[in-house]
């Protein structure tokens, strides 16, 4: 009767192939969204290690009496501005 001889299956196919369609669907989006997730926290990371490591160089040289207080400052100032 309507036109729906069986509940389970329709003019594009069964049921359970929609479904799998739309779990396989669904995997699909959140590995991509791991994969943008994942580099751009790694990139994220890899910029405040840089900036540590810049400082650390900074302290280091003024320790050392390679550059001036004034110096090291403004080397600081324009680190952390980035």
């Amino acid at each position: 009767m309507w036109g729906c001889e069986n509940f389970y299956s329709s003019q594009w196919g069964s049921f359970s192939a929609h479904w799998i369609f739309g779990v396989f669907l669904m995997v699909i989006v959140l590995l991509l969204l791991g994969i943008f997730l994942r580099g751009f926290l790694k990139a994220s990371r890899t910029r405040f290690n840089d900036r540590d490591d810049s400082l650390q160089i900074i302290k280091h040289r003024f320790a050392n009496g390679d550059i001036t207080h004034e110096t090291y400052l403004e080397m600081k100032k324009i680190i952390n501005q980035s």
